[in-house]
């Protein structure tokens, strides 16, 4: 899972990378559980809940907040041709279109507490000229650099 993490966090460093260059990318900051330490858990599976086993908690990808100066360059990055497509689930979702061609997700809840102090780590802000890199924050059982994992 530790391992995970790593790799998880170095994807997070590819996007920040792709859209720091963007004239439009203002900021981009880590979020959810993977901008917190690993912590460990009795996982929902068995056996390890049956036995009451701790195991790191298993992060399936990893969530970033982007802020964009504007959004009228949206367009270019969508796989689709127009905004809402007729007839494709992703765009049946409520207020899927307002801004057009920001595509929003069916069980995806915004919580502005996500972007409090603790609970995101900052990777890129363009006013101040911070750059960080989420494949080097510490993970337990890891001394850095972490040598010999790639990121797929």
């Amino acid at each position: 899972m530790l391992v995970r993490y790593f790799e998880l966090h170095g994807a997070a460093d590819a996007v920040v990378e792709a859209w720091r260059h963007h004239p439009d990318g203002l900021a981009i900051s880590l979020i959810g559980s993977l901008a917190r330490r690993p912590w460990k858990e009795v996982p929902r599976f068995w056996p390890y809940r049956q036995e009451r086993i701790k195991i790191w908690h298993e992060s399936a990808d990893a969530d970033l907040a982007l802020w964009l100066s504007k959004t009228d360059e949206l367009a270019a990055l969508c796989e689709f041709n127009q905004c809402p497509k007729p007839r494709k689930t992703a765009c049946l979702v409520s207020g899927c279109g307002e801004v057009k061609f920001l595509r929003r997700f069916m069980r995806l809840r915004w919580r502005s507490s996500s972007l409090e102090r603790g609970r995101c780590v900052p990777l890129f802000d363009h006013s101040t000229g911070l750059r960080r890199k989420a494949a080097q924050l510490p993970l337990p059982g890891f001394d850095f650099p972490v040598t010999g994992l790639s990121v797929h």
